[in-house]
């Protein structure tokens, strides 16, 4: 089972299907637990507003993917000076707000919620093309702007239930099954959405800073 970004999932929803989605990513499994299970618009907004008025602050994230770094680059003799995934101020804005997510006392629903508006966030000024295994070699127009957080959509119909890990556990009885496979072999899905489930865990393990996103 792969659902990925949660968008079949909710779609399913509309249409007034009782939906069961499964996937070995964290991320992808906190998209789908949204969608599936939707939450308190009004308390989520609150907290949207306080994250936009947050005080930055240089953590994890800022520590370890904002700004230039000078490196030697694949295929060529000389050194240079490349992007990272965010621009400072915005991983300091994510940092504050993922920080402030992780101190407050509420239902599972809404801090998914609030994770999840930071990461659709974080996924819109991010210095990539399409995954997360490289940056771009200049700062790109999105990266460029200043993180708003936005509230993710609140889907209406029958509550689903999102599961996380390997689809052959999933013991149960379907009318209809929807499986969505991988692109293809050999693709490292953990490398390709490691920022997003980051985000998720929020563990901020020490990093080798030689494996950084330039290429």
């Amino acid at each position: 089972g792969f659902s990925g970004s949660g968008i079949v999932s909710a779609y399913l929803r509309t249409k007034g299907y009782h939906v069961e989605a499964n996937d070995v990513s964290v991320s992808s499994a906190l998209f789908g637990r949204v969608f599936l299970n939707g939450f308190d618009q009004l308390e989520v907004d609150k907290h949207i507003e306080i994250m936009n008025n947050l005080t930055p602050t240089s953590g994890w994230l800022a520590e370890n993917y904002s700004g230039e770094r000078t490196r030697k680059v694949r295929g060529k003799q000389q050194q240079e000076v490349r992007p990272l995934a965010f621009q400072k101020k915005n991983a300091e804005k994510l940092d504050a707000a993922r920080d402030y997510v992780e101190t407050l006392l509420v239902s599972e629903t809404i801090k998914d919620a609030l994770i999840f508006a930071i990461i659709l966030a974080a996924n819109r000024a991010m210095n990539i093309s399409n995954d997360q295994k490289s940056s771009l070699k200049k700062w790109s127009n999105n990266s460029l702007k200043d993180i708003i957080f936005h509230s993710p959509s609140n889907v209406a119909g029958i509550k689903g239930t999102q599961h996380n890990g390997d689809i052959f556990t999933v013991k149960n009885s379907y009318d209809l099954v929807y499986l969505d496979p991988p692109y293809c072999s050999g693709v490292l899905y953990p490398a390709c959405y490691h920022i997003n489930d980051s985000l998720v865990i929020w563990d901020k393990p020490e990093l080798n800073s030689n494996y950084a996103l330039p290429r």
